[in-house]
């Protein structure tokens, strides 16, 4: 269900870019779950920057 969630949160990010002009074929979204985490989700802090959007140009 995470993997799920992370994956509607990216294609949402992406929606909103194509919102503004960006073309769609330009991007591609990857939803991460909880086994690639950028934090410890022992702390609230760790699991709100585990609901982050990463945007990587150029790649």
């Amino acid at each position: 269900m995470n993997v799920a969630l992370s994956q509607a949160r990216a294609d949402a990010m992406k929606d909103y870019l194509v919102s503004k002009g960006i073309a769609p074929q330009q991007m591609t979204t990857t939803g991460l779950g909880p086994d690639q985490p950028v934090a410890s989700n022992d702390t609230n802090d760790g699991r709100a920057r585990n609901r982050c959007i990463e945007f990587r140009v150029g790649q």
